[in-house]
């Protein structure tokens, strides 16, 4: 699959960015504790939006069937991500194995940061996508990735993305 870029991908995002901020976050630790889990990663994620978010659920599933055009069967796993700028040294080069696309929305904006994608187990990337707020990336998850540029101290000027694990049926 060939790396997919949407500018805009929430209708009216300035109408729901709010919500995401309202949004329990949880650092790696307690994250695994409370939903019984040892996932691994840098910086706070949410629980499953699909349990703690529901409607907004619904309304990624909407846009990303109409966006990206999925009409094969389809589950997704959907997270809220903060990175801070002490985060960037925990981070490293990876692949979503548990799953067959993964998918990247930033919810802020700041043309430094974005996701560098490599290829054949270099460490140089070979393409990088800038973070603009409200721009989605769907690519292959064997595609090895990181985030480039993590960035503040806080919820109000971290790096904010909706990270999907795709799983085609």
């Amino acid at each position: 699959m060939k790396l997919q870029v949407i500018d805009n991908f929430f209708d009216n995002y300035s109408r729901i960015e709010p919500e995401f901020k309202k949004i329990k976050l949880y650092n790696l630790k307690d994250f695994n504790d409370e939903f019984k889990d040892n996932q691994e990663w840098p910086g706070f994620r949410s629980e499953a939006i699909h349990q703690g978010n529901p409607f907004l659920f619904e309304l990624f599933l909407k846009e990303f069937k109409q966006k990206f055009k999925m009409h094969m069967p389809f589950a997704v796993d959907l997270y809220l991500h903060l990175r801070l700028g002490q985060d960037q040294v925990k981070d490293w080069i990876h692949k979503d194995l548990a799953c067959q696309l993964g998918m990247i929305i930033y919810l802020t904006d700041n043309l430094e940061s974005g996701t560098n994608f490599y290829k054949d187990n270099s460490e140089v990337p070979n393409t990088t996508v800038n973070m603009v707020k409200n721009r989605a990336i769907l690519f292959d998850s064997q595609t090895d990735h990181k985030s480039m540029l993590n960035f503040g101290n806080s919820l109000d000027d971290g790096r904010l993305t909706l990270n999907g694990f795709v799983h085609l049926k």
